[in-house]
Order: C-alpha cells, then sequence, then structure tokens
C-alpha cells in the first residue's frame, strides 16, 4: 500500500479514491493502523475537497497523529484562501500523473468567439476538452502561475447571447484551477483592456497598456499581487501604445512594437523594465515595425515574430547583454493573430490568419521554430482554423474520460 500512495503516476485514479482505499485497507485490519502515519504522509491533501478534508478529520475510525492533523488543517487552510494558492503550493497539492498540455484559450474559430478550451499533446497529437470559458473573449491575456491559468481582460460580448457582433473591452479576470475544473473570478483589473500585454515577474502579473473603452489608447501599468488579492498601479510606460508584445528575460519585462496613440503606422521601439529600479528603458529598436505580434524568451534569447499586415516573414533575435537585434530565417508559413507558446528549445505558432488573393483566410497549422538551428518544420493541422487565440502549457491529470469522446467533443468546438 505504500508504494501505492508514494507513486507520482497512477493513472485515471482521483486522490478521493486513493484516500478512500487507504482508509478502507487501514479499517480492515486493526494492526495495520501502526502504518497509518507514513500512509496518511503521502496522501495528496490539497487535492481534496474541503468537504473531504473536513469528515476526515472529524472521523475516528482511523487515529490521526498530531503531525497528520496538522497536514489536514494546512490543507483545509489552503482551501480557504483560493486567490493564493498559486503561490502555496507543494507536493500535497500537485496533481499526481500530471503531464503538459497546450491549451488553446478564446479567439475565435469558423467566424465565431470559442467557448471550449482545448488542450493539446505536442508529442502524440492528441486533443482533449479541458473546460470552458465563463466568457467569450478575443485580444485577450492569459499566464500559468503555479500551474493555474489566468484569462485577463480582452474583448467580450456586451449581452452574453450575442456573438461577436457587439464586443467591448473588460477588466475581468478569471482563474482556472485544473486540479479541481474550477474557474474562480479573482479582483479585476483597475483599468479595461484589449490588445494590451501581461507578463509574470515573482509571481506578479503585470499588464502593460492595451486599448480601453472608446477605443482610448493606454500608457498605463498595473500589477497584480496574488497574495493580496489586489491590483495596484505601476510606473507608466513613456506613451500610450496597444498592440505590443512582451516577454521576461531574468526578471526583466520587455516591450516591443505597437502603435502609438495617434499614430498609424506600427514602430520599431523596444523598451524594458526592471521591477527593482522602477523605470521604463529604451533599448536598441528592431529592425522591423511590428504590431499584433509575439515574443518569446528561449534561454538567453529574444525572439520576435510576424504580426498583423506585415509585408515579410523576417523573425528577429535580440540580445540582451549586448543590446543587439539579428534577422533569422524567415517563416515559410506566414500568418497573425496565432497562438504561441515554448515548449523546450522549440517555438510553436499556432494556427492564425494569412493573405491570400488579397483576403484575410484562417490557417488550419501548427508550425514550429527550432530556436537552436534556426529551421522551421509544420507540425500538424489544427482541428479549426482557430485566430485571436492565447496558449500557455498547463499540467493536467490522465482525463477520466473515455478518448473517443473526448475525440468526439474536439469536434464540436463552440
Amino acid at each position: 500500500m505504500l508504494r501505492l500512495v508514494q507513486l507520482d503516476n497512477i493513472p485515471k485514479v482521483t486522490e478521493q479514491c486513493l484516500l478512500d482505499l487507504v482508509l478502507k485497507w487501514l479499517q480492515c485490519d486493526r494492526s495495520r493502523l501502526l502504518h497509518a502515519k507514513v500512509l496518511f504522509e503521502n496522501v495528496r491533501f490539497g487535492l481534496l475537497s474541503l468537504e473531504s478534508l473536513r469528515k476526515l478529520y472529524t472521523q475516528s475510525e482511523v487515529p490521526l497523529t498530531p503531525s497528520i492533523k496538522s497536514l489536514i488543517i494546512k490543507a483545509i487552510n489552503y482551501h480557504s484562501f483560493p486567490s493564493k494558492q498559486p503561490i502555496l503550493q507543494d507536493k500535497y497539492s500537485t496533481l499526481r500523473n500530471q503531464k503538459g498540455w497546450i491549451v488553446l484559450v478564446g479567439g475565435t474559430a469558423n467566424g465565431e468567439l470559442v467557448e471550449n478550451v482545448l488542450g493539446f499533446d505536442v508529442y502524440s497529437h492528441k486533443w482533449r476538452m479541458v473546460t470552458n470559458l465563463k466568457m467569450k473573449v478575443q485580444y485577450h491575456c492569459t499566464c500559468v502561475i503555479g500551474n493555474f491559468l489566468y484569462v485577463l481582460g480582452g474583448e467580450t460580448p456586451e449581452n452574453l447571447e450575442d456573438n461577436a457582433s457587439s464586443l467591448s473591452p473588460t477588466n475581468i479576470v478569471y482563474r482556472f484551477d485544473p486540479r479541481f475544473s474550477q474557474w474562480l473570478q479573482v479582483s479585476g483589473m483597475l483599468e479595461k483592456r484589449a490588445q494590451f500585454s501581461c507578463c509574470v515577474v515573482d509571481d506578479h502579473i503585470f499588464a502593460i497598456g492595451g486599448r480601453g473603452d472608446r477605443l482610448t489608447i493606454q500608457s498605463s501599468v498595473e500589477v497584480y499581487d496574488i497574495r493580496r488579492d489586489t491590483w495596484t498601479k505601476s510606473k507608466e510606460l513613456p506613451f500610450k501604445i496597444h498592440g505590443q508584445a512582451s516577454t521576461v528575460h531574468k526578471n526583466i519585462i520587455y516591450i516591443s512594437g505597437g502603435k502609438c496613440d495617434g499614430q498609424v503606422n506600427s514602430c520599431k521601439d523596444v523598451y524594458s523594465y526592471n521591477r527593482m529600479e522602477g523605470q521604463w528603458k529604451k533599448q536598441a529598436s528592431m529592425t522591423i515595425a511590428r504590431f499584433g505580434h509575439q515574443m518569446a524568451t528561449v534561454n538567453d534569447a529574444i525572439f520576435t515574430f510576424l504580426g498583423i499586415y506585415e509585408p515579410f516573414s523576417d523573425i528577429e533575435k535580440y540580445d540582451p547583454l549586448n543590446n543587439q537585434w539579428t534577422r533569422l530565417r524567415p517563416m515559410t508559413f506566414d500568418r497573425f493573430c496565432y497562438g504561441m507558446v515554448v515548449i523546450e528549445q522549440t517555438v510553436l505558432l499556432l494556427g492564425g490568419k494569412k493573405w491570400q488573393d488579397s483576403q484575410e483566410v484562417a490557417t488550419h497549422n501548427i508550425v514550429g521554430y527550432d530556436s537552436e538551428n534556426d529551421c522551421w518544420e509544420e507540425i500538424c493541422s489544427l482541428a479549426f482554423p482557430f485566430c485571436g487565440l492565447q496558449c500557455d502549457v498547463l499540467q493536467l491529470s490522465d482525463s477520466n474520460e473515455n478518448e473517443e469522446k473526448q475525440a468526439k467533443l474536439c469536434t464540436q468546438i463552440k
């Protein structure tokens, strides 16, 4: 029994089932109670519901040592402060048999806003349903802290029954917990934002610039403190901008491109922000003006990828140490409004649109950029032509649902 509860990989078995098995095993023979402490020390109490924890604490069939009671109380407190959970992660709140899945969040498919959040395994090319969004959204941001997915701002339907006919920016922030497949609405941003960028530094989320109500462009920056579940103002940008990209390298935020307020053309400017210094600093500009593009940090380099309506397919690499940009091998698959995620040394671009015969055409494929060898390859095709999505890697446990059922659900996107 001890070997079983010590395993990190127990396929399709919930922690509640494991706890029930331990309790039944101990109750079957009173002599086994000598092993209760070591068995309970390997139960992941953070993965149990609050009701189950309270029931376990008050049961009398199996005596609990003070140290085990302390672990249960710690798990109860974990559930009592849900907004703090991402920074309270430990062994007792980590999923067993977890695996990294790329989650596709928001945007449009077949011309309609997407409600389903799908998971994609880049190694097996398998798909699964993960959850449904609490609100349909585009031009939003996502990030992951402590294996919790945050969905910030963006444009949402003014009427929840509408699709994309009447959209407006929002400041709402939702957080998804893959342990219990639950959404939590945390404190909203101070400003409504769409076409903005967000970064995570020291478990703090920064929301930067963007477009607000009535097409106003913002220079404001705000930061979310998970411990307090509050947003506060940070150092403003020296300009109003939207459609910029951002990334983090060694705890320093970098933003690039976008369109400044009152400007028609995209810009090449790059700025950095060190939270300890509290100032925005201008860095070497990109060689290409970009808007609605993406940035990615891989090891000690920063890469910028295609934006909206760019005439060429060139990408660039930035060396933060020498403050220098280098042109790289152009993409052979032009696109914009795609999702992006980094897996090991490869940057994956998922879906999006491209220009074809003077029209915007949705793309179905996933392509990968090998940052070490400066080369591109086509990975596979999407189930649907997603556009305007955001992507992150989330650790998910094995699905309890039949794989055939999962595959069927993934063909019924809504």
